[in-house]
């Protein structure tokens, strides 16, 4: 709520509610904050919720080995310049962000930590390695690696009791598996395709040659039959720039034509933009008409994905008039080269609405 609050007093006039994420639950409490924060300030702030849309992004991936890398900086003759830390936690504790590396362990055997023990153990590779104890987070403690190690479950981790006389012993609990991810580079193959198995990395023989290109699935196999040779597809926000150079119900084959020089990644759930394409899609699916009822009940403003013509517009209209909705302001998202130019017969179908606003919306 403090961060909330500090948006709103520094000039936040509209605060958006995703729907593609959470729950009504979930939304209707960050809007209780949001209304909070108006009233203490005593400002003006709108709520906008934006429809999930259809969804056009990655698919999954396969799931990576259950193991954490432990791996410290060093510098170029391969002195540490700064160890790697892992955080000792009950089983069941989940990350709180993107770079926590977790070592799931019996809360009995975290009782006996302090700041500075020794924790030695033997890791996958068969190598004697050790941690050493930093500081308390809560629910565990924070451990530093001065040395390359391997931990997966099923690792044993022990320590010397205060006396030194009898070892303190853990197995490592149930890891959560890596998120796997596709490296590409410019020039680089990648198929997406329409069966919703996960997605591999490529695969290269001894000599480097490729065996099996990348591939990952897409979530809205609409686009299939929409995309055509030499259309340009854009990832992960602009992450990610390819040409497509073959297509057929089931796969588009991608060439990669922009990336970091060291490579982007791609993981799964990632945006997908088709810019040039005439995709069939539209703006409202079945979840989204379930979801306008609680916009329309609790926000001022709906946004609404995948405008590409005035029928949209139309259907957009009749489903808040359905609902008793039709005071409720709208914007309409144009994510599409179709949306773009059907531009001037979108907003002459949308006039007959108040307050209405319009977004080119695609920031990739």
């Amino acid at each position: 709520y403090k961060y909330i609050k500090k948006l709103v007093s520094s000039g936040m006039n509209s605060a958006r509610v995703n729907c593609a994420h959470d729950n009504t639950e979930v939304w209707k409490r960050m809007i209780d904050k949001i209304h909070k924060a108006k009233i203490q300030t005593g400002r003006n702030v709108k709520v906008c919720m934006d429809l999930g849309g259809p969804k056009l992004r990655t698919g999954s991936m396969r799931p990576g080995p259950k193991v954490v890398h432990l791996q410290p900086d060093r510098d170029l003759i391969g002195k540490v310049t700064s160890p790697s830390e892992v955080w000792l936690a009950p089983e069941g504790t989940e990350p709180e962000d993107d770079d926590d590396m977790i070592v799931p362990v019996s809360n009995n055997w975290l009782k006996s930590l302090e700041k500075d023990s020794i924790i030695t153990f033997t890791d996958s590779r068969d190598k004697k390695c050790k941690l050493k104890v930093d500081k308390q987070r809560k629910p565990g403690w924070m451990a530093k690696c001065y040395d390359s190690a391997y931990v997966t479950t099923e690792t044993v981790l022990t320590i010397k009791d205060e006396n030194e006389a009898e070892e303190l012993t853990t197995e490592v609990g149930e890891m959560l598996p890596l998120e796997e991810k596709i490296i590409l580079k410019v020039g680089d193959k990648l198929i997406l395709h329409k069966d919703q198995i996960p997605g591999d990395p490529a695969e290269y023989d001894d000599e480097g040659n490729l065996v099996i290109p990348a591939h990952i699935s897409c979530t809205l196999p609409e686009v299939f039959g929409d995309v055509r040779v030499g259309e340009p597809i854009i990832l992960d926000d602009g992450k990610i720039e390819g040409e497509i150079k073959s297509v057929d119900s089931e796969r588009i084959e991608v060439t990669v034509t922009y990336a970091k020089e060291e490579g982007a990644k791609l993981k799964a759930d990632k945006g997908i933009n088709l810019p040039e394409s005439k995709l069939s899609i539209s703006g409202l699916t079945l979840k989204d008409k379930e979801d306008l009822k609680f916009v329309a009940q609790y926000a001022d403003v709906v946004n609404v994905s995948f405008v590409n013509n005035a029928q949209d517009v139309f259907k957009l209209l009749a489903e808040l008039k359905e609902i008793n909705a039709e005071q409720l302001g709208i914007i309409l998202k144009i994510e599409t080269q179709s949306g773009f130019q059907n531009l001037p017969a979108i907003i002459l179908a949308a006039m007959r609405h108040h307050p209405l606003g319009v977004m080119i919306a695609r920031g990739d």
